[in-house]
């Protein structure tokens, strides 16, 4: 991967969409890194969007603080205690 391109692109991204008046919130799945998405926190996204609640979890224990779980499926269980643990670390 070439980093140099990486940033550029995200830098890109980020002052079209600020020219725009959006917020962006780009979705993890394609590089599933806290270090990408603190890049892209950095050049002025808002967060960052998972699909999974265990990817969610992933992304807080890395620190990322503003992340919203597009399928969370179940609010219950196991993946509830997640949700619950991510809500109390993320202070929300």
């Amino acid at each position: 991967m070439d980093l140099d391109i990486l940033e550029a692109n995200i830098k890109e991204i980020s002052r079209h969409a600020a020219g725009a008046g959006l917020k962006l919130r780009p979705h993890v799945k394609v590089h599933e890194t806290a270090d990408i998405a603190r890049t892209q926190i950095v050049a002025g996204t808002c967060g960052v969007e998972v699909g999974t609640v265990e990817q969610g979890e992933a992304m807080v224990e890395e620190g990322i603080d503003d992340v919203l779980v597009s399928h969370p499926n179940y609010y219950g269980g196991p993946k509830g205690e997640i949700l619950k643990k991510m809500l109390a670390r993320t202070g929300l």
